[in-house]
């Protein structure tokens, strides 16, 4: 794989984390707004970004796809240099949730138990890569076959299922970490992964996915109105069977469209370095966003919920840009180790 094919991805990964701030960032609504136009046009919004973690998920597994695990030394020699590289990180920013969560008065064994399982704020993603590490040779397996990603195409599915049935039925509240965090939710992602990342193209044309991909925007979008419907709340969230057969076919397009052309242009070079940086970014987005950026947003009072949006990601993106940048400036190799960046 040459330089140029990689830094396609780091472009992916760089648009990705710009979602992920978005999705944070995104603001819902009463179900008495529900007449507004700003209200319909968030709920497509909403559904559009909605693919960011399937898309980092794909990107994973596609690069693990040909990783040697095959034998007892080579996964544990995988396990032991991938696992820490983002657990560790996982770790350090957690402490300041711990220490929140004890100085509140919270359960010190349930605290202790969420800060070492990513159960603090979003790093359930975490706790998921970390399950993918260490079912990689039975992901691989899966992803051989095209009957592999069916079965974990239904076995994702199946967790739509139960997830609408407990969310939006039966109104069920389920910690972030048990709603998102179990292996088998996002596992046709990390799965489509490796089953293109071992294949050599798609025999499918960018036009034909273009529209399949527009028919799983317009399914998650139908699907939202229809969670809004039964629940009676305002329901944004990714995790729904039409938003996964949006991502999904926005996966497959975007691995279609793949390029080796490099372009020298400021965005592309930006969105590079910040696919390079972005797991750092994943780790640290949150502080800046809810203790700096959002007070100065609400400040500002735009009285505008789009030019809200862009300003708390737009400022989100370059807060975490300048501290990394610096922190990498004066110590890379800890910042690397310890911090994620």
């Amino acid at each position: 794989m040459d330089k140029q094919r990689i830094k396609y991805f780091d472009v992916l990964r760089g648009g990705a984390i710009i979602l992920v701030i978005a999705i944070h960032s995104f603001k819902g609504f009463d179900i008495t707004e529900n007449n507004t136009l700003t209200y319909h046009l968030a709920i497509i919004w909403r559904q559009i970004i909605g693919c960011a973690v399937p898309l980092f998920l794909a990107i994973s597994g596609y690069f693990l796809s040909k990783k040697e695990v095959s034998t007892k030394s080579h996964y544990f020699s995988f396990l032991k240099k991938q696992v820490p590289r983002v657990y560790i990180p996982m770790l350090i920013w957690s402490i300041p949730y711990l220490i929140l969560s004890i100085y509140t008065g919270k359960d010190i064994g349930n605290s202790v138990f969420l800060f070492l399982v990513g159960g603090f704020s979003v790093y359930y993603f975490i706790a998921l890569i970390v399950q993918y590490y260490f079912l990689l040779p039975f992901l691989q397996k899966l992803g051989d076959k095209t009957a592999g990603l069916i079965f974990s195409a239904l076995l994702s599915a199946a967790c739509m299922i139960i997830l609408f049935y407990l969310n939006s039925v039966q109104n069920v509240s389920l910690p972030l970490i048990i709603y998102a965090g179990p292996f088998p939710v996002w596992i046709v992602f990390f799965v489509l992964g490796i089953y293109l990342g071992r294949r050599e193209q798609l025999s499918i044309s960018s036009k034909l996915l273009f529209i399949f991909t527009i028919a799983g925007l317009l399914i998650s979008i139908a699907e939202t109105y229809l969670h809004i419907h039964i629940s009676g709340s305002f329901q944004g969230l990714g995790i729904k069977l039409g938003a996964f057969i949006y991502s999904f076919a926005v996966i497959l397009l975007l691995f279609r469209l793949q390029t080796d052309k490099n372009s020298n242009t400021p965005i592309w070079r930006f969105l590079v370095y910040l696919g390079r940086i972005s797991f750092g970014v994943y780790l640290t987005h949150i502080f800046f966003l809810s203790y700096l950026v959002t007070p100065i947003v609400n400040r500002l009072e735009t009285n505008n919920y789009f030019v809200d949006q862009l300003l708390l990601i737009s400022l989100t993106v370059m807060c975490c840009v300048g501290f990394i940048t610096v922190i990498r400036k004066i110590n890379k190799p800890l910042a690397v180790k310890y911090l994620g960046f």
